[in-house]
């Protein structure tokens, strides 16, 4: 029945939003957003407690700071979800009039890079824009997105439409390691989401925030197999529908010295660093409300 209705009806409400413009539609996400924040009220205590202990915030106002970043972050999540109807309107036009890119040089330097590449994120600010930028701004390589798969593959078609709709590509996260690096292979570009929680199994433990956190060690492996360029990028929210386009210098990994397990390490702690330093000047626009430090290092669950 659920897939049914998404069949049926999203492609209609989708277009009927997008008629609505970038202003209304990213106005309407972050009253979801708040309501979310009203309705939510275990996740809205994690994510104040989440603000409170690793921004150690400090002071008799600390937990109204805490309080209003976490509620904010609601607000910014919800216009994040929202975007993604946005996201097949990226044209270049688009970009002219709402995007100012803060370092061109190295988006330049990234569009022309001759070889392989991997773009790291996070779920911060407008990382639903991206797929439609990459798809429209990048059209001499191939392009992928590694993306979690829904259960409702209804939903999963809708979502996959909508980021592909500009070039981009998008690969399921299971059994993903080939595709990427044949993709890789012939020098093309692939972005990952690389702040969230991760399996045991998939985990290097990692300074983030003030506590030890399981960061996904899939990029950084793939990126040394491929003697690939670690690119970070991140889309931060502004009014209006606007946006600030943020890059770092990359890490070239096929220059690094030392052993494979060393650079891998390296290359973790540096888009790990990355996604930490944009979390720390954007702290609003990031999903506190995820359990980001769930899995624990096994010798500290033996103690």
């Amino acid at each position: 029945m659920l897939d049914w209705l998404i069949k049926t009806f999203s492609p209609k409400v989708e277009k009927t939003l997008r008629k609505l413009g970038a202003e209304r539609v990213c106005a309407l996400g972050s009253k979801f957003g708040g309501l979310l924040w009203l309705l939510l009220r275990s996740r809205r205590r994690y994510a104040i407690e989440a603000v409170l202990k690793h921004l150690e915030l400090k002071g008799p106002d600390a937990e109204k700071q805490a309080a209003d970043i976490a509620r904010r972050s609601f607000q910014h999540n919800g216009r994040s979800f929202a975007e993604l109807i946005l996201a097949p309107d990226v044209t270049h036009r688009f970009m002219e009039e709402r995007i100012e890119i803060v370092n061109p040089e190295i988006w330049d330097r990234l569009k022309n890079y001759p070889g392989p590449g991997i773009g790291v994120t996070a779920h911060l600010g407008a990382w639903e824009i991206l797929s439609g930028i990459m798809g429209t701004d990048i059209p001499n390589k191939d392009r992928a997105i590694v993306v979690r798969r829904q259960r409702s593959e209804a939903l999963y078609s809708r979502i996959e439409a909508l980021r592909s709709a500009t070039g981009a590509t998008m690969l399921p996260h299971k059994n993903v390691a080939p595709k990427v690096l044949r993709l890789l292979k012939k020098n093309g570009l692939v972005a990952c989401l690389v702040d969230h929680n991760t399996r045991l199994d998939d985990a290097v433990f990692l300074p983030f925030l003030n506590e030890t956190a399981a960061v996904n060690v899939g990029p950084a492996l793939l990126a040394v197999r491929a003697g690939a360029a670690i690119w970070p990028i991140f889309l931060i929210q502004r009014e209006n529908g606007k946006y600030q386009y943020y890059l770092e210098e990359p890490l070239i990994t096929s220059d690094m010295p030392g052993t494979r397990e060393e650079k891998i390490l390296a290359a973790a702690q540096y888009y790990t660093r990355a996604v930490e330093k944009y979390v720390k000047m954007f702290p609003d626009q990031w999903m506190w409300m995820h359990k980001r430090w769930k899995t624990r290092p096994p010798d500290e669950l033996k103690s």
